[in-house]
């Protein structure tokens, strides 16, 4: 019994954080991450701001969990989109494309994930927000690529943090308005560093 009351606690509180989170993203879609605290996800949540503290250590936690998530959505988005494709250029060049796009409409998700003050990052997201997985996925395309002879398995490392380098790079210029390009001439653009980088 205790065991059972146990569980449909712990069930409740995955719930409840799950809402503040979504509420979160919301307020983020149609507000933007300037204008967020923590008195506007209890009002959109419906919340007194105090409950939110029985869920979350602080606003840095809830952004953390709310990054956590946007890397979720944007993995299974990619992994989703690359399903099928065997040619490494072509899985590269696809699954970056789609992370890409991903972050360029959605340029919040991309301040929350990059740029928002996440400290400490929570010893529970440590894996989940330092080590993506779609860098994960990135990662182990390259090491096949290595071990097949696609890739000279030495530049393996050297191209994908090039790579993540470039695009997170101009992602960043864009998102913050330092870059004049339209969001199809940044995806033009990784593309071409993407077939230079893996042409040599």
């Amino acid at each position: 019994m205790p065991e059972a009351r146990a569980g449909r606690r712990a069930v409740h509180e995955e719930r409840t954080r799950r809402f503040i989170v979504d509420a979160t993203k919301e307020l983020i879609r149609t507000e933007g991450l300037a204008q967020l605290n923590t008195r506007r996800i209890a009002e959109t949540a419906s919340f007194a701001v105090g409950t939110l503290y029985n869920y979350f250590a602080d606003f840095s936690e809830i952004l953390a969990y709310v990054a956590a998530d946007y890397l979720d959505e944007v993995y299974t988005v990619v992994l989703h989109d690359i399903e099928g494709i065997d040619n490494f250029e072509q899985r590269i060049r696809r699954a970056t494309g789609i992370y890409a796009g991903y972050f360029l409409k959605n340029p919040e998700a991309f301040k929350v994930v990059f740029m928002a003050p996440i400290d400490p990052i929570p010893v529970a997201l440590e894996q989940h927000l330092l080590i993506p997985r779609v860098a994960v996925l990135v990662h182990e395309t390259f090491v096949q690529a290595g071990e097949t002879g696609l890739v000279p398995k030495h530049h393996c490392e050297l191209i994908e943090d090039m790579l993540g380098s470039t695009v997170h790079g101009m992602l960043l210029f864009h998102i913050t308005g330092r870059s004049h390009s339209t969001a199809e001439a940044v995806l033009d653009r990784i593309d071409e560093v993407i077939r230079l980088l893996l042409s040599g």
